[in-house]
């Protein structure tokens, strides 16, 4: 790996002289280390009680990624685009280990699951809009973590702790084939596709006329004129549900979202609903979020309330609350400083617990009816 980002520096720096007028590679990344804090975590072992944990982490506001992104002008208004980045772990291998101590969610490299599996993909942009296909974010998480969530998913206030879309899988898709068309009055329409969103591949999962592969369709329609913006999005996640009966995964998982935000000029207001069903299950799991980002002084103030209520097979739903508090300072224009705390109150069995951009899911789990809670301070580079 070592000898492949040294080419990447490489590349980035001489290739410019081998390129026509109107092309361009870029090398980029971000470097994020933080020190973090987080209370109401499972014991290790599964022992009982809570624990809490201390860490200088990577990837706390925004994971520590490095990647290459660049385009080619092909005459006629069409360019050719491309983007390939990978998570690394600028704290040391040993973040993001479970319970057991066991590396988990990156396969080594923080953010992603692999090498240049944060986003890999490729695409022709023009009048028609853009097509891009590769692996990449879905258009759901996108409108959470880029136009709803103050804290963009990262710190300890983003909303990737209570999201539905963390259940269903519906954040960063493998195999997908994605559509944006040109913007028109104001309005703004998508569509994806995906052939083997997870990790499962392309094998069915069962042999004969009951095989199933798992497959993702999603639409989304967006407003977005002068101080406002307001959405709606669709997505089915396919056999990724198990049949009661059968354990084949022939389920499917359908979501819908609604999501707006306007500004004030004195502060950014956000607000987000979105619910989960499962085929084969009763119930529904419910998640909305408000959100405000005020600016105060060179940096901004982020202030979110989120509630998930799922009720998915359940007698009692359980019921989850988060408030989150934070401050983003800006050093330049590439570098900041930033803080934050959160605190999740888990009700009737939900089991919760605070994170950040790249400690999350297995990395940090909660105790069912406890209050888990999180602290960060660290800086962020981006070039």
């Amino acid at each position: 790996m070592k000898k492949t980002l040294i080419a990447f520096a490489v590349f980035g720096a001489f290739s410019s002289a081998a390129l026509a007028d109107g092309d361009s590679v870029q090398l980029y990344g971000t470097i994020d280390l933080g020190l973090t804090h987080f209370t109401g975590l499972a014991p290790s072992g599964g022992g009982r009680g809570t624990t809490s944990t201390t860490n200088l982490s990577s990837g706390v506001q925004s994971p520590s990624a490095i990647g290459l992104k660049g385009s080619e002008d092909l005459g006629g208004g069409l360019r050719a685009l491309f983007e390939v980045e990978t998570g690394f772990c600028a704290a040391g291998l040993n973040q993001n280990a479970d319970t057991m101590g066991e590396q988990i969610n990156s396969g080594g490299y923080c953010s992603g699951t692999g090498f240049m599996q944060r986003h890999a993909w490729v695409g022709l942009s023009g009048d028609f809009g853009l097509l891009h296909a590769g692996r990449m974010t879905s258009l759901q998480y996108d409108n959470e973590a880029n136009y709803v969530d103050p804290f963009g998913w990262g710190m300890t206030g983003g909303a990737r702790d209570l999201s539905p879309l963390q259940r269903a899988g519906d954040v960063r898709l493998n195999q997908t084939v994605t559509y944006i068309a040109p913007q028109l009055g104001g309005f703004t329409a998508a569509a994806a596709y995906s052939f083997a969103p997870s990790v499962l591949g392309t094998l069915a999962t069962a042999s004969g006329p009951g095989s199933q592969v798992a497959r993702a369709w999603s639409l989304d329609g967006r407003y977005a004129s002068g101080p406002l913006t307001a959405g709606l999005s669709y997505a089915t996640m396919q056999n990724n549900v198990p049949n009661p009966v059968t354990s084949t995964l022939d389920g499917s998982s359908k979501i819908a979202q609604i999501y707006g935000g306007y500004d004030f000029g004195v502060s950014r207001i956000t607000a987000e609903y979105v619910r989960l069903t499962e085929e084969y299950m009763s119930g529904a799991m419910n998640y909305w979020m408000l959100g405000a980002d005020v600016p105060l002084g060179p940096g901004s103030l982020l202030i979110s309330f989120g509630n998930n209520r799922d009720s998915i097979n359940m007698v009692q739903a359980e019921s989850a609350r988060k408030f989150a508090l934070g401050y983003s300072y800006a050093l330049s224009r590439r570098t900041n400083l930033y803080t934050s705390y959160a605190r999740i109150s888990n009700r009737n069995g939900a089991a919760f617990a605070v994170g950040s951009a790249t400690d999350y899911g297995g990395a940090n789990v909660g105790v069912a009816n406890t209050t888990s809670s999180g602290f960060a301070l660290g800086l962020r580079h981006m070039f």
